[in-house]
């Protein structure tokens, strides 16, 4: 059980920093970049509008695709759009654009994992491997936004913030590639 959820740990974690980085964050950067709060909900709204479209496409697809390979590309796309909201103009539209596309992507591999979990242990294991992996990688979710925020503290902007978050989910792509996967979720 350790060989398979120790790495799934570390991959959950990090992406789960990533992604609350992302959905935590928006309507503050949003609102600080000049814009109306309501706008600011609106561009939030977009990026889990993106999210549900992410979850859906990626339950299509495992028709075509195995699951971890829909994954490992979601965490690279999802790492390569939260970079690119950092790098956001302050245009609405292409805000909410950037942030669609970051929801769809990193919800979209949120929920892959979950469906990795579920294959990835036995099934005399499944609820503690299961439970184990979420339980403690769930502390990235609290860890994204209090980074975020230590950094925007120190005065770090937007552009340099969002790439240092967007890694989480890109290393945990390489480690989730790098795992040996059980012949049920492979």
């Amino acid at each position: 059980m350790t060989r398979v959820a120790v790495p799934l740990t570390f991959v959950f974690f990090l992406h789960m920093m990533t992604f609350y980085f992302l959905m935590k964050w928006i309507p503050k950067v949003v609102a600080d970049m000049g814009h109306a709060t309501s706008d600011a909900g609106f561009v939030l709204v977009w990026a889990n509008v993106g999210g549900v479209l992410g979850c859906i496409a990626l339950s299509l697809l495992t028709q075509l695709l195995t699951v971890r390979m829909l994954v490992i590309g979601a965490l690279v796309c999802g790492s390569s759009m939260v970079y690119l909201f950092g790098h956001a103009t302050k245009n609405l539209t292409y805000l909410s654009l950037a942030a669609t596309t970051a929801g769809f992507f990193t919800t979209g591999a949120s929920a892959g994992l979950y469906a990795i979990f579920a294959h990835a242990f036995p099934t005399h294991l499944r609820a503690s491997g299961t439970g184990l992996v979420i339980g403690f990688g769930r502390g990235g979710a609290a860890l994204g936004p209090i980074c975020a925020g230590l950094m925007f503290a120190m005065g770090w902007p937007l552009h340099w913030v969002a790439p240092v978050l967007a890694c989480g989910s890109l290393i945990a792509a390489v480690i989730l590639a790098r795992t040996s996967p059980r012949a049920a979720w492979a």
